[in-house]
C-alpha cells in the first residue's frame, strides 16, 4: 500500500470515528440544569449542603480555585454564609422548603449559554440568571447572579484568601 493509500484511510477512519462520537451527543444544558436544582433541592430539604466534592463537579476550575481560596481557614458557618446556598441563593438555610420550576436559555452561545432558572424558596419564586461553559465535553457553572445579593463569583471573591 502507498502512502497515499495509508493517508486516504486514516482519514476515512478519523472522519468515521467523528461521526460516531457525535452519535453519543453531550446532555443538552437545560437537561443538566434542571437535574442539578432538583438534587440540590433534595440536598437542602434533607439538611445537606454541597460540599468540595459538589462544587468541583459543578463548577469551572477557576471558580473552584476561588471557592476553596474562600473557604481556606474560614468555618463553614461564618455569618455571611448562613442561609447562603451556591445554587439557590440567600435566606436559603439547610432544611428550607425549595423546588426547582424551570430552566430556558436566553443568550450566549452553544458552548457558553446563559440559562434563565425560576424557582420557589419558602413559597415565593425567584429567578436565576446562570452562565454555563462547555468544558472538554461536559458543562461546568461559571457564575450565578441570583435575584438579591451578591453574585456567586463576586462573594466568594470577597472572602478569597491568597
Amino acid at each position: 500500500m502507498t502512502a497515499r493509500a495509508y493517508f486516504v484511510l486514516a482519514a476515512v477512519l478519523f472522519l468515521g470515528a467523528v461521526s460516531d462520537a457525535r452519535a453519543f451527543a453531550q446532555q443538552k444544558v437545560v437537561s443538566w440544569i434542571a437535574e442539578v436544582y432538583a438534587a440540590q433541592a433534595s440536598r437542602i430539604a434533607s439538611a445537606r449542603s454541597l460540599d468540595e466534592r459538589g462544587v468541583r463537579a459543578l463548577f469551572t476550575p477557576e471558580v473552584v480555585e476561588l471557592w476553596r481560596a474562600a473557604h481556606r481557614d474560614r468555618e463553614a458557618t461564618a455569618p455571611e454564609e448562613q442561609g447562603f446556598d451556591a445554587l439557590f441563593g440567600w435566606q436559603v438555610p439547610l432544611g428550607t422548603e425549595v423546588s426547582f420550576t424551570a430552566v430556558s436559555q436566553v443568550l450566549g452561545t452553544a458552548e457558553a449559554p446563559t440559562l434563565l432558572i425560576d424557582v420557589i424558596v419558602s413559597g415565593k419564586p425567584r429567578r436565576i440568571v446562570l452562565d454555563a461553559v462547555d468544558t472538554a465535553g461536559s458543562w461546568r457553572i461559571a457564575n450565578i447572579v441570583y435575584d438579591e445579593g451578591e453574585d456567586f463569583v463576586s462573594f466568594e471573591n470577597k472572602h478569597a484568601r491568597p
